[in-house]
């Protein structure tokens, strides 16, 4: 199957149309009636806040389920089993003990809603929605009618989800019948059943209202019957939609197979889209700012050129310097390189040799300016090549395969794992040559990274300015200076000196710094310490 995106705009993915389906959820519903019944539950475990595993025995058959929410709607797929005890990933999460070891009795299933729950022999019940965007995993333990445990916290409006304020007609799988109540109007339907419209069921029943209870319940189960529907994905571009098509009666292996395949292509087509909207919208921030800071660079370097040379001024003023005395400070002389007549400003308490000597200072660092303009423009520009070709790439990738090879560009898919760590701490953490290097993110995160170091780590801040500590997990090991350097050019990076082009930076030992006694959050007192001047630079330039 081949996959596009038509344009460069960030995508929105019509989910509605696509999962959020009552026939969907009746499948899951009777596919986990066929393969959990008197099943046992033996525990269940997650690694993110969008996916959760959930294990049953089945006499010596494991089966395995997991529920994942994209873009917030609930998808349940087969998986392989993960044995609790070995606990594949560090960040794994064990979920739901309160009814390891109970026996599945029923899976009942809201009649047309996006809803269903597994119910257990000592009466608690699992129940799995889907209601829009706020899918989630709910545990009511023992008949009780408030959930005793929510699997995504964010909606806390979840825990205040009474059993009995669950708006649906409730169906069980173990019984062919449809519990239909006595509905004689459309005012009753709207009331009662909430994932269908009344006309719906009037195109193809124009004399529902009519009938009597019998063929009322008839009519509702030819068209909720999951066995009448086979799904079908259609893909065009960047909308994916699941058509549910009428069909003669089919045994539930055969739509189940139809729709793992279905669901299978979407979740492919999902993650791709999902993957180069990330690379696009990271090509595109890195080609902000790489532009931008271009411009600045290019911007500077043309002020200078167009310049007078401290150099020519110095040689004007030793020139001069027999009518030049000290206590002037203005000069009018002859411009020896033009012919005119020019006014130059000195410092009155320098005599001319001085003043000529102090503009030779400035022509050699205005040397050095302009050399560093130029080794960054020169790099800017070979990363500008690189980050166009990479949003060319990803614009014209048709499959999954077409972006593997930027991966690494993009933070958010390097690796789930190392992002759930770096979750944990309130500061930054990143590598750089073979150095973990930490980042403040605020006055607080200052602190918390000042406390968490080693003694014999480096710390680092701009003088002068506002900005963010910086730590080198050193602990006590030497650091190059190209690494020291480069460093410090991230901590200017990270500071109120940003925009500078050299910036002064503080560094010494964790353990010659301390907080300031009954000072805000943020603030240090250094005993003793270090400076270099360096170019502010974001740390991945000089990866």
């Amino acid at each position: 199957m081949q996959f596009a995106i038509s344009s460069k705009a960030i995508i929105i993915v019509e989910l509605c149309n696509v999962i959020a389906h009552h026939r969907l959820y009746r499948l899951f519903a009777a596919q986990l009636f066929n393969e959990i019944q008197g099943a046992i539950f033996s525990h269940g475990l997650s690694f993110n806040k969008d996916g959760l595993l959930l294990h049953f025995y089945k006499g010596k058959q494991e089966i395995c389920y997991e529920v994942k929410f994209v873009e917030g709607a609930l998808l349940l797929t087969k998986a392989n089993w993960t044995d609790s005890k070995s606990k594949v990933k560090s960040n794994a999460v064990l979920q739901l003990k309160e009814i390891e070891g109970h026996v599945v009795v029923d899976v009942i299933y809201g009649l047309f809603d996006r809803v269903f729950a597994v119910e257990f022999q000592n009466g608690s019940r699992l129940l799995l929605k889907s209601f829009g965007k706020f899918g989630n995993v709910l545990l009511y333990e023992k008949a009780n009618m408030i959930p005793d445990h929510i699997f995504r916290f964010n909606f806390k409006k979840d825990w205040e989800l009474s059993w009995t304020d669950i708006a649906t007609c409730w169906q069980s799988m173990a019984s062919d019948r449809i519990a239909l109540p006595n509905i004689e109007n459309h005012e009753q339907w709207k009331s009662l059943i909430k994932g269908f419209g009344i006309e719906e069921v009037l195109e193809i029943h124009p004399d529902f209202f009519e009938q009597d209870s019998e063929n009322k319940e008839k009519s509702i189960h030819s068209l909720s019957n999951h066995l009448s529907y086979s799904p079908q994905l259609i893909i065009e571009g960047e909308k994916a939609v699941i058509n549910w098509i009428p069909t003669p009666l089919m045994t539930l292996d055969a739509v189940l197979g139809v729709l793992e395949v279905e669901l299978r292509s979407y979740l492919r087509w999902y993650f791709f889209e999902r993957e180069k909207i990330l690379l696009l919208g990271e090509s595109g921030r890195q080609l902000k700012s790489i532009r931008n800071r271009l411009k600045t660079y290019q911007a500077r370097k043309s002020e200078m050129n167009n310049q007078r040379s401290f150099k020519e001024i110095g040689d004007l003023i030793l020139g001069h310097a027999h009518s030049i005395r000290k206590g002037t400070s203005e000069a009018l002389i002859t411009d020896f390189f033009t012919g005119q007549r020019i006014r130059l400003k000195i410092n009155p308490d320098l005599s001319a040799a001085e003043n000529a000597e102090k503009c030779y200072k400035k022509a050699k660092n205005q040397g050095l300016e302009i050399a560093h303009l130029d080794q960054n423009i020169d790099l800017l520009t070979a990363q500008l090549k690189v980050w166009e070709n990479i949003e060319a790439e990803a614009l014209k990738a048709a499959t999954p395969k077409d972006l593997r090879p930027f991966r690494e560009f993009v933070p958010q898919l390097k690796g789930g794992a190392q992002k759930s760590v770096e979750s944990q701490k309130p500061y930054k953490r990143l590598e750089y040559s073979g150095f973990e290097v930490w980042l403040g993110k605020n006055a607080k995160s200052n602190d918390a990274l000042l406390k968490d170091a080693h003694k014999n780590d480096i710390w680092m801040h701009a003088a002068d300015v506002s900005g963010s500590h910086v730590i080198i997990r050193n602990m006590g090991k030497p650091v190059a200076k190209s690494t020291l350097e480069a460093v410090a050019s991230y901590c200017a990076f990270n500071s109120k000196g940003k925009s500078q082009t050299l910036q002064t930076v503080m560094y010494t030992e964790r353990k010659m710094v301390s907080k300031a006694k009954n000072g805000l959050p943020g603030q240090v007192k250094v005993a003793k310490f270090q400076t270099i001047d360096v170019q502010p630079r974001n740390l991945s330039d000089f990866s």
